[in-house]
């Protein structure tokens, strides 16, 4: 039956082993399944690593050295010890004489091979390179992007614009910096995802610019429609209260009470709209409105419409304030997408004048092909057919990625076969390369729901010892209920609502963080400080001194320099630690 296994693995809890022993499981079962495995990992070094690991553990399995696996592999298969033995030779040797079909590779270059074999569908050359120095390419876009400033209208006025808003914000007014800072916004996959679903997607520089205009105009359109029809509501309360022979002071608290803010909205041109507790308070409760001198013409203004007008107020800013504010974000920063468009107009003519792809502009090629393609057409294109799964590292995987993989795992389970996935939420550091934990979190199980899942939580730590990993259940458990706290404390304070799953969520992916001692590993030693220094020179200083009397300590225990790593956040502070 098709199955699922979703290995949620903490650091030091056997991932790569529990990784390998599946694998070798389907080599057991068919020593010439490894033509039919594809697992992919996140970096070229765990490719290798597990590489080493399969065919070590098949030699090992092979000549009757791993009592561990092997125990492990009979209970599983229910095959005879002899015949794991001869299956793992008769694997080895497989593997060893058709190395190229043993199917271990990072996620990028699988999907940089099955790109290559729509080369005729993208319009890329066979032969064309993979530009992994983005920030190179970028470097030279900008340049070219400065020099074309001359003969470009809209250009030099959206240059002007980015430089006026440096200014008025005390920033950096270096153009080519704030372009280079820009452009990493087109490594991002939500700005990715707009460019493939928009029609400036496939088309020329000139659509995108076309689609800004619009775009200008259409934010034009629902800020003018906003403030007319907010004036319109302002006017005619100002005017019905006008009616009733009275004005602002005559309201309780007077230009401090709710109805100022009928005024406020009369002469809205333009900036913040703010409902205070007042105008909230003296909805349908009318003597909150004057004092006893005047209450039979609050009464009368009341019965007259007014408190009517104040829900229709309400109704109206809750529903569109929103929508207002947003489009006047995007106007005084629409600088940024056409400035934007014209940086990838350029970044897109370097490629092909070099006849060379971004790593992460093949990811995104990939999926506008393959989201119109079933699997047996993308086996057909690259000539390889997969029918198990195994994915390493979810957690780093970005939504993309998974877009690109998800039909072909459907595939699989749809034939009845098993997939695994593996990964720990907790670990999830690659946000820069668009890695989503949510993927992991949840929504593989969402999107996935029809087949049959099974999710494992390796417990067991390996690798420390009892008091490091006594001390990493106690922190991360306090620390996932602090956040979760801070958060909704937070939401509660401005009085908004938190969607029901977010109350939890934080504490939902800590919830797996306690691991198991290994038997016999006792001791391991732990010192936490906090360093209270007002100056950063002075925190630096004293951080610095306490390292080195650290590892000195540690030196005259026994132990060598090679022992002993110093971990930090820069390369800044690394090079001072190593200074010291």
């Amino acid at each position: 039956m098709s199955q699922l296994k979703i290995l949620k693995a903490s650091a030091g809890s056997g991932k790569t082993f529990n990784l390998v022993a599946e694998y070798i499981k389907l080599l057991v079962e068919n020593p010439y399944n490894y033509r039919y495995i594809l697992a992919v990992t996140f970096t070229n070094k765990a490719t290798a690593e597990m590489k080493e690991r399969v065919v070590r553990d098949l030699f090992k399995l092979a000549n009757g050295e791993n009592d561990v696996l092997l125990d492990i592999l009979a209970g599983q298969t229910h095959l005879p010890l002899q015949k794991i033995a001869d299956n793992a030779r008769l694997a080895l040797s497989n593997i060893l004489h058709d190395y190229d079909r043993f199917s271990v590779s990072t996620i990028d270059s699988f999907f940089q091979r099955v790109l290559r074999s729509f080369a005729r569908e993208t319009g890329l050359y066979g032969t064309y390179e993979v530009e992994l120095d983005y920030d190179a390419v970028l470097n030279e876009a900008a340049d070219r992007l400065l020099i074309s400033v001359e003969d470009d209208d809209d250009l030099r006025i959206w240059l002007t614009e980015m430089s006026e808003d440096q200014l008025s914000e005390g920033k950096n007014w270096s153009i080519k910096e704030k372009i280079l800072e820009l452009g990493k916004e087109l490594q991002k996959e939500a700005y990715q995802q707009y460019m493939l679903s928009s029609a400036a997607g496939d088309g020329e520089e000139s659509d995108m610019r076309g689609h800004i205009s619009a775009l200008k105009s259409e934010l034009i359109k629902t800020r003018k429609w906003f403030e007319k029809e907010i004036c319109e509501l302002g006017k005619t309360a100002v005017l019905l209260i006008e009616s009733h022979g009275l004005q602002l002071d005559d309201f309780k608290f007077k230009k401090a009470s709710f109805a100022n803010l009928f005024y406020k909205l009369n002469a809205f041109k333009g900036g913040e709209i703010s409902v205070g507790k007042r105008f909230l308070g003296a909805i349908d409760d009318v003597e909150k409105w004057g004092n006893k001198n005047n209450a039979d013409k609050m009464q009368a203004l009341y019965n007259d419409g007014l408190n009517e007008l104040m829900h229709r107020i309400l109704d109206f800013i809750e529903k569109n304030y929103p929508l207002y504010v947003t489009a006047n974000e995007i106007y005084k920063h629409i600088f940024s997408l056409g400035v934007l468009s014209v940086l990838l107009s350029e970044i897109r003519e370097i490629g092909r004048e070099n006849n060379s792809l971004l790593l992460n502009e093949g990811t995104l090629l990939l999926k506008g092909i393959i989201g119109s393609n079933d699997a047996p057409f993308i086996y057909e294109k690259t000539g390889s057919y997969y029918r198990y799964f195994m994915i390493d590292e979810f957690q780093d995987t970005s939504d993309t990625q998974w877009q690109n993989f998800k039909p072909l795992v459907v595939n699989s389970l749809a034939e009845n076969n098993p997939n695994l996935i593996v990964g720990d939420v907790k670990q999830s550091i690659y946000r820069w390369r668009n890695s989503d934990w949510q993927l992991l979190n949840k929504h593989i199980q969402e999107e996935l729901k029809t087949f049959r899942i099974e999710e494992h939580k390796l417990q067991q730590n390996w690798r420390s010892r009892e008091n490091l990993i006594g001390f990493n259940n106690a922190f991360f458990k306090s620390s996932g209920n602090w956040l979760q706290a801070k958060l909704n404390n937070q939401f509660d304070e401005a009085a908004q609502q938190l969607p029901d799953e977010f109350r939890s969520m934080v504490v939902q992916v800590y919830d797996d963080v306690e691991q198991k001692a290994t038997p016999g590993k006792t001791g391991g030693y732990i010192n936490l400080q906090f360093i209270e220094k007002e100056e950063k020179d002075d925190y630096r200083a004293e951080t610095l001194e306490r390292i080195v009397s650290a590892v000195k300590n540690v030196q005259q225990q026994g132990y060598n320099a090679g022992d002993i790593a110093v971990l930090v956040r820069t390369n800044f502070e690394g090079k001072m630690v190593a200074d010291a």
